[in-house]
């Protein structure tokens, strides 16, 4: 069916992804994808923080920020898969070298935005077929 606002309206047009996510996608699913990426953000700053402290260049802060801005401007699929694969990849690395899972926050968030981003996407595309968009 066609997208509809939640008082059961038909939604504004929208001509590009960006148009749909920012004014059609529904709120609850830009609502997650922004605190997915807030998540990230809070991540990124405490790690930046941790990194400087201990005297190391905060690289890891870096692109756990730059990830976070990628899923939450641009919605994006990719972004949210690398950050999977960042925080599991994290995640192991925390537990091997320390013996406890660091890092389950940073995959928490990239998670909720892979799921939201999906959910958007495969709206999206619903929306492109009922309105005869390319």
């Amino acid at each position: 069916g066609a997208v509809q606002t939640a008082a059961g309206e038909p939604a504004p047009k929208a001509a590009t992804r960006k148009e749909f996510f920012d004014s059609v996608c529904p709120q609850k699913i830009r609502k997650e994808i922004k605190s997915a990426a807030i998540v990230l953000y809070i991540c990124a700053a405490a790690t930046a923080v941790f990194q400087i402290l201990a005297g190391m260049f905060p690289l890891d802060g870096i692109i756990i920020a730059a990830l976070g801005i990628w899923i939450h401007t641009k919605k994006s699929l990719a972004g949210a898969i690398i950050a999977v694969i960042y925080a599991v990849l994290s995640c192991a690395i925390s537990f091997i070298e320390t013996g406890s899972l660091g890092g389950w926050l940073i995959l928490v968030g990239a998670i909720i935005a892979l799921v939201y981003i999906c959910k958007g996407n495969k709206l999206w595309k619903e929306y492109k077929a009922s309105n005869g968009i390319e």
